[in-house]
């Protein structure tokens, strides 16, 4: 009686549906885990701009109504994505994170009285995707929330 050597139709259909199972159930868990590892940016982006307003507080005695357009970290190393200015409009800016997965704006009182700040990464791009997570703040008491909008946001969700 002659052996087979090879592999049955059946036996390769086998191996291709368990193949089909275990991409169907790893594919979107590794997408939301590579969108909840993103979510370092923003944080990262976030704690630079807070130490550098809290530098500015020690030196001015007030906080800045703009965001750092350079890190001080780095001797002036521009951010990624940072525009001439930081100012838009009256007290509002926006400058990307390191890995450009988030914008980080800031909403401050008034400069001659800067006493409050709030910074805010909101995610753009594929990291919209992350949809707990799509907006984070931090502010000059260190609250550290996080969530879908800026009305819906928890504190220790995102951080």
């Amino acid at each position: 009686m002659k052996k087979n050597h090879g592999v049955s139709l059946i036996e390769l259909m086998v191996v291709v549906a368990i193949l089909a199972i275990l991409t169907t159930l790893g594919v979107p868990a590794y997408t939301t885990y590579l969108a909840q590892s993103r979510r370092v940016d923003a944080q990262l982006a976030l704690v630079k701009q807070q130490a550098y307003f809290e530098q500015q507080r020690a030196l001015t005695g007030a906080y800045p109504t703009t965001l750092a357009c350079s890190n001080p970290n780095t001797g002036g190393t521009a951010y990624p994505s940072c525009p001439s200015t930081c100012t838009v409009g009256s007290g509002t800016a926006t400058v990307c994170s390191d890995q450009g997965f988030y914008n980080i704006s800031i909403s401050s009182s008034p400069a001659e009285t800067a006493t409050t700040y709030t910074l805010t990464a909101t995610a753009v791009g594929s990291q919209t995707s992350d949809t707990s997570c799509v907006v984070m703040t931090l502010d000059q008491t260190n609250n550290k929330l996080g969530g879908t909008t800026a009305g819906t946001q928890l504190p220790g969700i995102c951080w």
